[in-house]
């Protein structure tokens, strides 16, 4: 009889799980002013000071409410002069936990020239394909340089932006 319980101690040990519970910690904030984002330049406006003085590619993710309003922001990856490797995970992760409705992806092009690249666009595409999945709908990918920014959604003819026309009062 002993012996029966020690073996279904050990198949316990064996079978064990982890418990994980996530907390979101905010390192800091930036300032909105409530503003929604109704079109690629808002967003562009808003996110312009985050890459000022870059000397490699940032990615980040900013999640947005029903309103279209920002909740919150990370910094999803950080990559060398001319390219950053993005995981779809690591771009919804903080989505999922704000409980986002939408995302818009920004990321930096440390030459100055903000014309997307073939790669940009085809992460954009299964960005897009991702959140439909997951059902939070990725509203523009943009892309700053040193004085423009460029709009994926646009270049792709995505209707994110024309859906998006919220009015607050």
């Amino acid at each position: 009889m002993a012996k029966k319980q020690l073996q279904s101690v050990v198949e316990l040990e064996q079978n064990r799980i982890s418990i994980i519970r996530t907390i979101a910690v905010r390192e800091k904030s930036y300032w909105n002013k409530a503003k929604c984002f109704c079109c690629p330049e808002d967003a562009a406006e808003f996110a312009k000071p985050l890459f000022e003085n870059a000397d490699k590619e940032y990615l980040v993710v900013c999640c947005l409410d029903g309103k279209s309003q920002p909740v919150s922001m990370e910094v999803v990856a950080v990559g060398m002069v001319n390219q950053c490797l993005v995981g779809m995970r690591e771009v919804f992760k903080n989505a999922i936990l704000s409980n986002a409705v939408s995302i818009i992806v920004f990321h930096n092009h440390p030459s100055g020239d903000s014309h997307p690249s073939s790669s940009d666009l085809e992460i954009s595409k299964k960005l897009r394909q991702a959140g439909i999945l997951i059902g939070i709908e990725v509203l523009d990918h943009i892309v700053l340089g040193d004085d423009e920014f460029h709009s994926i959604a646009n270049i792709l003819n995505w209707d994110s932006w024309k859906e998006n026309n919220v009015i607050i009062a």
